[in-house]
């Protein structure tokens, strides 16, 4: 009875050990998350094309829940989503509340089938959406198990 109780008591210590680890290991696991969604968005924006300003910057940040990555630069939402009248068309996800639709930014210059000018005299068609953000949540979503197992082992 006692070599039973023994065993039991050692179980119970081990599992109270791992669950005390948790706390941890979930810190690790979103700041591995942000930090492969960093690379992997950076790897995106710097790949893309666009005629204007195409400077930006990728931070992972710490939230209370975790950690966020902040994609910022003049041209990151046109990146993103695209825009213009031949190029607007085909972002594979929703848009969220705030970011324009097709044609619409511009003063609706952008339903001009023949194009629009911006700036000094620039002509544009717009930009097709290379959805960094977008490509990158959907890839860690599929590698998710495979980051965490490999967190938890």
């Amino acid at each position: 009875m006692i070599t039973i109780t023994s065993n039991i008591n050692q179980v119970v210590a081990r599992l109270k050990a791992y669950e005390a680890r948790i706390p941890t290991k979930l810190k690790m696991l979103a700041e591995r998350l942000a930090e492969y969604g960093k690379v992997s968005i950076a790897a995106g924006f710097s790949a893309a094309a666009y005629d204007g300003d195409s400077s930006f910057s990728v931070n992972v940040v710490e939230t209370a829940n975790g950690c966020s990555v902040v994609v910022n630069g003049q041209a990151v939402a046109f990146i993103e989503f695209g825009a213009g009248v031949r190029y607007g068309y085909g972002y594979p996800g929703v848009r969220p509340p705030g970011i324009v639709g097709i044609g619409e930014y511009g003063q609706g210059q952008g339903a001009n089938l023949d194009g629009w000018y911006f700036g000094e005299g620039i002509h544009t068609y717009g930009n097709q959406p290379y959805a960094p953000i977008y490509y990158t949540a959907k890839e860690l979503r599929a590698k998710i198990l495979t980051i965490a197992e490999g967190v938890f082992a």
